[in-house]
């Protein structure tokens, strides 16, 4: 069988690949044409290499059978791609043009089949495999050639037609993948066999259908604009440097072998080190190379240093201002407008460089599709090629016209988008790629800590003018602390405390009611003091929720916070706390520790105060943090009490130098166990003050829970 093999295989992976993309996109007439070519494609190989085989097994008239086959389905190919190029990238179905090529192509099938004109034999020479051309062998293969060269030149014609630059690109992409594929196809079955009679390659020219498919597919689901020049130089340097390497290596090896006769050991250190060396020479000179095509669009490190350095108690005005040119200067876009969400929920224009009044209705059935989408960047590019997107196309790139814009970058607060900001075309006049969505992707989080500011700033009426010592700010903060659901069982006492160093801080309690029985609550400390804290816990709470309503898991997550606190907050942003689930039913708290310093639980039925937090990583060190996580649980029992808190309290000092501790608390708990939670917190607060004399060093947050002896 040999290299037929990869025929088999080949024609397996041709025809999964059509059924999957199939299925993927039953409504699409491209990807009906698309899977009718793959498994056009498949049979071909696989007829390929039975046609082979059985020639070489001296049955050459089963073999004369399948080659002729073979030249039919060639035909198929050939005939859809000329289909194709008729309508791509647009879904029109042309009935009567695929009717007359269906025709052409069972005409030319059945002149391939049933006479000599095109193979007339097969036969072994020298033990090796032969085929036996018929007197327009050339003629019928070139015809069939011809036809997939028209329909490329078609689609290059079209192509300067067309608006849209992703069209362009996904026309491009179809262009030089067919003639790639065409003339490997050509060479390998035509000139190698008919030229020099040489038919070992022969099976492998069943291989451009999968060339062929790979750039049919990959055009279709290109909905971003890329780089062309980028693109090639990378591949282009990568295949230089990589064979350079590879040659010497292999040089120094044979050297090392056949010349100074080293032992295979011996010599394979050497090589191993000259590998190593040649390696940390590429690396540099790549380095440099790409100095050479770095592309104005690389801006990412200049946009994001550029977000991080927003100063919010300069007020509203100064951050819209600040927004704004960043994006200019980094970015490069024509035009920036922001919307936000007012206090009735609509989406109305809070800036924009162009006089426009835009304003979007709360209940839009096209922002509710939007939101729902787990992508927060949108290119206009993409919603012309991206089918997900067919359902509101029209009013959608609506949407694009009223902004005048090529990308829109959407925040939301759970399933409710609470703004979006539009760029327009750039002022180089080169399409938004890949490399922009990427960044814009990256930043989201950032940008977010902005526009959450600016809605929050907006919500609260302050809009005119932003107090320089954050008084506004330190509004919101609060209200956003006491923006928590509540916890529905007369059988716990729940109470929390918040104090910050400055009217704003990182610390936070969050409830979320889960079911009538089940409420999640959040307790935690994010690293750092301030506004720029605050704001991250902001980001944090939100993400929480979020994540909540898309991961039943609790382990998992906890898992996904840990993630997008490392790849997506500032660095050395980290979150010191611990998730708890508290069931009213049967009185059991499950809970995931991530570094909170203390929960003590006083026992009533042992008249004892002990630690349970246990080990504990805090959130945002290490990207993967699952295998630290331990799910543990809580059985209370009436009179029970649970205090968790955050470092502030623990590690304060008086003026004398002494820490306040955890023996102070547990001993609170004791002398307090019967009083009511609210009692408990306020008392320990209360001494607390006392013990620092009133200067707050640290944020802290106290959280209590009593389990009474009461029936839901």
């Amino acid at each position: 069988m040999g290299i037929t093999l990869i025929n088999y295989i080949v024609g397996v992976v041709l025809a999964a690949g059509g059924i999957f993309f199939l299925v993927k996109n039953r409504n699409s007439v491209n990807a009906k044409i698309i899977a009718l070519f793959s498994f056009d494609a498949a049979v071909l190989g696989v007829f390929i290499g039975l046609g082979f085989d059985l020639g070489n097994a001296g049955l050459f008239e089963a073999s004369k059978w399948i080659v002729r086959c073979g030249g039919a389905l060639s035909y198929g190919l050939f005939m859809i791609t000329l289909r194709l190029t008729l309508t791509f990238p647009y879904e029109k179905k042309l009935p009567v043009v695929s009717l007359i090529l269906l025709l052409l192509w069972a005409g030319l099938s059945a002149l391939i089949l049933t006479t000599d004109l095109y193979v007339t034999g097969v036969e072994l020479r020298n033990n090796l495999f032969f085929r036996l051309e018929g007197s327009l062998y050339k003629i019928i293969s070139g015809v069939g050639f011809a036809l997939v060269l028209a329909g490329l030149i078609i689609l290059l014609v079209r192509r300067s037609k067309f608006e849209n630059e992703i069209y362009k690109l996904q026309s491009v992409v179809i262009i030089i993948g067919t003639s790639l594929a065409m003339i490997i196809a050509i060479f390998i079955s035509i000139i190698i066999p008919s030229y020099f009679n040489i038919f070992t390659l022969y099976p492998l020219s069943g291989l451009t259908g999968f060339l062929m498919e790979g750039s049919f597919i990959y055009a279709v689901v290109t909905y971003r604009m890329f780089d062309i020049r980028t693109a090639i130089h990378k591949t282009a340097v990568f295949l230089v440097f990589s064979s350079v390497t590879g040659l010497i290596a292999g040089a120094v090896f044979v050297a090392l072998r056949e010349f100074v006769k080293l032992e295979i050991m011996l010599s394979m250190a050497v090589i191993s080190a000259v590998f190593i060396l040649l390696i940390f020479f590429r690396s540099v000179l790549q380095k440099r190379l790409s100095r050479l095509f770095k592309r104005k669009t690389d801006y990412a490190n200049e946009l994001e240093q550029g977000l991080g350095e927003i100063d919010f108690s300069h007020g509203r005005e100064k951050v819209i201002e600040k927004l704004s040119s960043l994006f200019e200067e980094s970015v490069g876009n024509s035009t920036f407008c922001i919307l936000l969400e007012n206090t009735i929920g609509e989406l109305v224009n809070l800036h924009s460089t162009f006089d426009r009044n835009i304003r979007f209705e709360k209940d839009d059935p096209v922002l509710k599709f939007l939101v729902n989408r787990e992508s927060r960047v949108i290119f206009k590019t993409e919603v012309y090629s991206n089918p997900l997107f067919s359902e509101y196309k029209v009013e959608i790139l609506d949407i694009f016209l009223q902004l005048d814009a090529e990308v829109i970058l959407m925040f939301r607060e759970g399933t409710n988008m609470i703004g979006l900001i539009s760029l327009g075309a750039k002022d180089s006049m080169k399409p938004y790629d890949v490399s922009d969505y990427g960044t814009f992707e990256k930043l989201i989080p950032k940008i977010f800590v902005a526009v959450y500011f600016l809605r929050n700033v907006e919500k609260q009426s302050v809009a005119v003018t932003v107090d320089k010592e954050l008084k506004f700010s330190q509004q919101i903060i609060t209200s956003l602390l006491e923006n928590i659901d509540r916890i529905e069982s007369d059988k716990l006492d729940f109470q929390f405390l918040n104090r910050f160093t400055s009217g704003l801080g990182g610390d936070f309690v969050d409830v979320i009611r889960l079911s009538p029985a089940r409420t999640m609550v959040v307790l935690g400390d994010v690293a750092g003091k301030g506004i720029n804290a605050s704001m991250s816990m902001i980001i944090l709470k939100s993400v929480i929720r979020t994540f909540l309503k898309e991961t039943p898991d609790f382990k998992q997550l906890v898992v996904k916070t840990n993630e997008f606190i490392k790849t997506r907050l500032p660095r050395g942003i980290f979150f010191a706390g611990v998730f708890m689930i508290y069931d009213s039913n049967t009185g059991q708290i499950f809970y995931i520790n991530c570094g909170v310093p203390l929960m003590a639980l006083y026992s009533k039925m042992y008249n004892s105060v002990i630690e349970i937090q246990g080990d504990g990583k805090v959130l945002g060190f290490v990207k993967d943090i699952s295998k630290y996580l331990v799910t543990k649980k809580i059985q209370l029992n009436p009179g029970d009490v649970l205090f968790t808190l955050t470092d502030g309290i623990i590690e304060s000092h008086s003026v004398g130098g002494e820490s306040f501790g955890k023996s102070r608390i547990q001993q609170h708990l004791m002398e307090m166990k019967e009083k009511t939670v609210r009692e408990m917190v306020d008392s320990l607060f209360a001494k607390f003050q006392e013990f620092i004399s009133g200067v707050l060093n640290d944020d802290i947050t106290i959280l209590g829970m009593k389990y009474l002896n009461k029936k839901q």
